[in-house]
């Protein structure tokens, strides 16, 4: 296992990097993916995620296009999982485990990102609150489902809408606070910006 405690870092992937163990961060940690990088993390440990946050882990893009660099972090218990929190800000990141993503605080700010859970009970993202959103219109989000643990909420980011299309290729649109219905109905659905390049109020 690899062990990041320094305070307050920052890291770029900027080549190919492939972690057969799991990586775990005490401390707070920025990690920037460069255009065409790739990094994976494997951990095969019973009840351990592949990448342990136990404090605040941050993901960031060095540019959206289609060359953005790839995190691809697959654990038993979760892909990335751990007790800090989690914020990405972009580039392509899949998480696999029993929960794909959990943290007290998971935020996406934007990136291409895809959850996967691996458990019969398990949630693409878990979490006390969920934040949904997009900083540019080639965005996505992706998740087998989101779990709540108690009385958190999955919401989108303020002043942004997503959308996804139904069993019926009808357009579904979300903002604000989502209620139990609408939390389900977005389970293994891909969510993507509506109204790229401004603010779309209520209509």
């Amino acid at each position: 296992a690899i062990y990041y405690k320094s305070d307050d870092t920052w890291y770029v992937c900027n080549s190919t990097l492939d972690f057969k163990h799991h990586i775990y961060l005490w401390s707070r940690v920025h990690l920037i993916l460069a255009d065409g990088a790739k990094m994976s993390v494997t951990g095969t440990e019973k009840n351990k995620a592949a990448i342990k946050n136990d404090y605040k882990l941050s993901i960031y893009d060095q540019s959206t296009g289609d060359n953005m660099g790839s995190l691809t972090a697959t654990g038993v218990s979760a892909g990335i999982g751990g007790n800090g929190s989690v914020t990405i800000n972009g580039g392509e990141v899949t998480a696999t485990g029993y929960n794909g993503i959990e943290a007290p605080n998971v935020t996406i700010n934007g990136g291409k990102v895809t959850a996967t859970a691996t458990g019969e009970n398990g949630y693409g993202i878990y979490g006390s609150d969920i934040t949904l959103g997009w900083n540019s219109a080639n965005g996505s989000i992706n998740a087998t489902n989101y779990g709540i643990n108690g009385t958190g909420s999955v919401k989108t980011t303020d002043g942004k809408m997503l959308k996804y299309t139904d069993g019926n290729s009808q357009t579904v649109k979300l903002m604000g606070t989502l209620d139990a219905d609408a939390i389900a109905a977005i389970a293994g659905k891909e969510l993507t910006p509506y109204g790229y390049g401004g603010y779309c109020g209520n209509s």
